[in-house]
């Protein structure tokens, strides 16, 4: 995001990630407060906090080192913007498959990177929650012509945002391979666990 988009963002939740490494030294931690700074893979420094009873989640993932994600929710303006974190590493989700679209019949026409957008139907607590995900570049074509409408699909993402028109929307990414499980399956396999009368 452009320093302009962060000052749109203001007022609003936005949840989101960040993949990088830790930058040495910046760990700085005060009663109930850990505050770091990662830096992503295009070098951007983000300033990174974890409060109250997510002060442990950064101060953790800090002294692990390595590569990490940390996913949380944007708070502050301009250049007292930071990441508020509620979690480190990807988070995993299975659902129904909505709406797919795709790029592929004209991505090498109009010379632009091949996409995938769908809707995961994720059950939590008796209800479906819609999620929409993006898959790009390789992500995208591992799933040509294997996922359609209806079809169960499985894997790893993480939180991020995708500029449509003047607007930021959250959408997740994935974070390895997807399994997709075709709707022809899943329902004979609903068939064969329901008990017969």
């Amino acid at each position: 995001m452009s320093d302009k988009d962060e000052k749109k963002a203001k007022g609003r939740d936005i949840h989101t990630s960040y993949k990088g490494t830790f930058k040495a030294d910046s760990l700085d931690v005060e009663e109930k407060t850990a505050s770091a700074i990662i830096t992503t893979h295009d070098g951007k420094e983000i300033t990174v906090k974890g409060y109250n009873d997510h002060f442990d989640t950064l101060k953790e993932a800090f002294e692990a080192g390595g590569e990490v994600i940390l996913r949380g929710k944007l708070l502050g303006s301009a250049s007292l913007l930071h990441l508020a974190v509620y979690g480190t590493g990807p988070e995993h989700v299975a659902g129904v498959v909505k709406n797919p679209k795709d790029n592929f019949d004209s991505y090498e026409k109009d010379e632009k990177q091949p996409f995938i957008d769908l809707f995961v139907g994720v059950e939590k607590d008796d209800k479906t929650f819609w999620r929409g995900m993006t898959f790009f570049g390789d992500d995208a074509l591992a799933l040509k012509g294997k996922v359609t409408e209806g079809d169960r699909i499985e894997l790893d993402v993480r939180p991020s945002q995708r500029k449509v028109g003047d607007n930021w929307k959250p959408v997740y990414v994935p974070e390895g391979p997807a399994t997709v499980h075709p709707a022809a399956e899943t329902e004979a396999k609903a068939e064969d666990e329901t008990p017969q009368p």
